[in-house]
This record gives C-alpha cells, structure tokens and sequence, in this order.
C-alpha cells in the first residue's frame, strides 16, 4: 500500500502535516497545517486523513487564487458560500487584512471540526477496564505491582480525575511521588498515605526504592496510558518517555560468585538434600533462572533424541499449573548437565514414580507474589549470610552469570549458549528459538553443555 502524504504516526496516533507553501504564508497566517486524527487504527485514520486533506488542499488553492492587485486589494474572494459558517462575510476587495482573517478562520474551522472527542472516562474506569482486558495475560506479581500504581495514582489525583485531563506534569508527579518512597512503605507507615509517605520519606532521606522498581511503576502507568490511546480513548500518552536514571550500569547490577564463594557454597550444601541441594547445582551448571527451577513439574523432565532433558515451558499436562516464563525466549527445551547426573539427580527423580503428577522440589512453597522463587531467595540470601559466603551484589542470579563465563570460556557456540540460557539473541533481534528450528539435536546442544565445567 502506498504511503499517504502528509500522513504519519506519532506514538500510537496518527496525525496530518501539511507545510503552507512559502508564497502564501502570510495569507494564511502559519507555516503548516497540523491535526491528530485521534486513532492509532490506520483505516479510521485514513478516512479522517481524507476529509481534512481535501479540506486543506482547497484552502491552499483559494489562497493560491488570492493574488494582491498593484497593492490595492485582491483580485479573487473566497465566496460566503465556500465557508463552513455561513455568518462569515467575505470582505471588501480593498480590506487585505479581512480576507486574510477570513481564511485563518476557515483554516481554524476545518482543524477542529472533525474526529469529536469521546466523553472522557475516570482513573478508577481505565484502570478497571485496562485490567479486565481478556486480550491481556498477566501474573499474580504484574498485578500487584498494577495495583501498586493505582493506589498511587488515587491518592495523588482521586479515583474521579478524567483521564483526559492527565499531562505530562502530572506524570511527572506520579514519578517524583514513587521514586522517594521507602520499600514496604505501607508496612513501615500503615496509617498515612502514599504521597504523605513520600514526602516523610524525603524529608528523613529514607532509602528509596531501587530504580528499577521506581522504572516498573512509570512503566506500568505508560502501559495503561497507551491501552487507553489504542482503545481511542487519548489522543496520545503523556507518560511516554518518563524514567529515572540509574546509576548502576545493568551488567554491573549483579556479579558471578567468586571460586572462593564457590567452594563455601557447594561445601556446606553437602549436608543439604532437596530443593535446598539441587536447585543451587541446577542453577550453576545449567544456568536457569530461580523461578524456573522452583516451579519445574516432574513431569518437565524429559527425553528427547535418547538425552535427559528440562522443558522450560508453560504449558502443563498433568502437573501444577501454575508456570510462568519471564520472556518468549525463556521457553526451551535444555539437557541436563552430566554433573548433575553423576551427582544422583536421576535417583531424586525416581522417588516421584508413583506420584508423577506434582512437583519436582513440593517443599518449595507459594510466596504471595505467586512466584515459587520469592521463598527459596530468601532461604538462599540466609544461607549464604550463615556460611560467610555473601558479598557485594551477588545473589542466587550471580549462578547464571558464573554460567555464561562458563558458556565463554568453554567457546560454546553462540546460537546454543543463547538456547541454554534462554537469552533473545539482541545483534539479530531473534528469539533463540529460531536456532533450535535450524537443526541442532539435543545430542549436539548436549555435547557443547558438558564443555561448562568448574572448580568445586
């Protein structure tokens, strides 16, 4: 489909420029024309596109026929009949400045006639709506952090605050409340609210929240913001673009643990049996995330071309459903290390024969975000303070970035170190799920994994 002139998007809405030719500037009193047409759906905006433009091109037509005669007055009128008001009087043909105030009014009219705004809906309707979408699938911990946000967002602008009456300053004002809130701010001042809080928090230079976590909430707000542009009910997102800087480089936010901490680790673990045994050993020689180790069902041990393998996915058959991935990428199918194997994982899962329908670490409980990993890192954030292994930035994560040294210094293929770990391959913009598909049997994933060694 060709491209529309003068049509184009900004945001999620689309919108109509046309620049006044130069020689008749003056006439018509602005450089260009410019008007949303108040949808992000292209056919809706073409329509709209359509109805202005001819609108536009007539008025840079008349004006074109409206030529000064020996500086005495014009030659060509726009006619009463050619205005949208018929109250408008075409002037004299001596009165320039009148017939110059005549299109300007017209220009104005055809600028603001079309695409009539909706009613605008309240905080409390968008959040509602937004929420309830069934287009949208989201985690016990995602909806928290939503609600998070929209009790800020009511205790600062009320439940009936019309969306279309939000701005760019008043996302700014969201932002500066969340970003001096402490952590647990409503255990530590139960009876105040969230902006009085923030300014108790600022004035005692409590430590506030990291921004990450100041970013997830000004994220959220723009989510719902643009679902309201998308749904037609903005004209466009005022959040778009708002966060704070962080300080802390991303790869600099956790380190690998060091040979030393290691050895402390894997030591002390060996008085350790279940979950608190395998689920550190999984991590560090197969590099999955805590989460995916936490929720693992027995069955998501698999066989696949004759190799032991992880299946990391959502979907369940006859286990807990209650699985979830952090990105498209994390979905994969992984052999298990042949560490673990010769340290007796095969004999952990033969105790789940009879019972293969629950899951692979069952004392792992439920923390109330819904993620199984919330009450195992803390398990793990005191075991490691118990044995003198903790340190600066490193944590349960710090595994998988042991795991991806280990992934570089054994020169593993890039197309398979990005499989294991489930990373999107970022230089080509794809999921690791294209290589799988490109013929790499678990054999020859399996053969490249067990180059992962360390000392321990």
């Amino acid at each position: 489909m060709a491209k529309l002139p003068n049509l184009y998007r900004r945001g999620n809405i689309w919108r109509y420029r046309r620049r006044v030719p130069h020689d008749i500037q003056d006439n018509i009193g602005r450089k260009e024309f410019l008007k949303s047409l108040n949808t992000a759906d292209y056919s809706t905006a073409v329509r709209r596109y359509r109805t202005v433009c001819n609108e536009v091109e007539q008025i840079i037509t008349e004006a074109r026929g409206v030529v000064l005669n020996d500086n005495s007055g014009w030659s060509t009128l726009i006619h009463k009949s050619d205005t949208h008001d018929p109250q408008i009087k075409a002037p004299p043909l001596s009165d320039v400045d009148g017939l110059r105030t005549l299109i300007k009014t017209v220009v104005e009219e055809v600028l603001e006639v079309h695409t009539p705004k909706k009613p605008s809906i309240t905080l409390d309707d968008l959040y509602q709506r937004y929420m309830d979408d069934p287009a949208r699938n989201r985690s016990k911990k995602t909806v928290m952090t939503y609600q998070s946000v929209y009790n800020v967002l009511i205790d600062i602008f009320g439940a009936d605050k019309p969306i279309a009456d939000i701005d760019r300053e008043d996302c700014r004002q969201f932002m500066d409340v969340v970003r001096h809130l402490p952590a647990n701010a409503r255990k530590k001042f139960p009876k105040k609210s969230l902006v009085k809080i923030s300014a108790i928090a600022r004035e005692r230079k409590m430590k506030p929240m990291a921004p990450l976590t100041i970013n997830k909430y000004v994220n959220k707000l723009s989510a719902m913001l643009n679902w309201a542009v998308d749904e037609e009910l903005l004209d466009h997102n005022p959040a778009i673009g708002l966060k704070v800087a962080d300080p802390v480089h991303a790869q600099d936010k956790r380190l690998p643990f060091s040979e030393h901490q290691l050895t402390k680790i894997f030591t002390a673990l060996s008085d350790k049996s279940g979950a608190e045994f395998w689920v550190p050993y999984i991590g560090l020689y197969n590099g999955l995330r805590l989460n995916e180790i936490c929720q693992l069902n027995v069955e998501d041990i698999i066989v696949r071309d004759k190799v032991w393998c992880f299946n990391i996915t959502r979907e369940t058959d006859r286990g807990v459903d209650d699985k979830v991935l952090k990105t498209k990428a994390s979905e994969r199918i992984v052999p298990i290390h042949p560490q673990l194997l010769e340290l007796g994982f095969m004999r952990y899962l033969k105790q789940f024969e009879r019972k293969p329908r629950g899951k692979l670490f069952p004392d792992i409980r439920v923390g109330t975000t819904g993620y199984r990993s919330d009450i195992f890192s803390k398990w793990f954030a005191r075991f490691l303070k118990s044995i003198d292994a903790d340190g600066d930035r490193t944590s349960f994560h710090s595994f998988r970035h042991n795991f991806r040294d280990a992934l570089r210094e054994a020169d593993v293929r890039h197309e398979i170190a990005m499989l294991l770990g489930g990373w999107s391959d970022g230089s080509r913009g794809k999921s690791v799920q294209m290589f799988y598909g490109k013929g790499y049997t678990m054999k020859v994933v399996l053969e490249e994994l067990a180059k992962v060694r360390y000392v321990v």
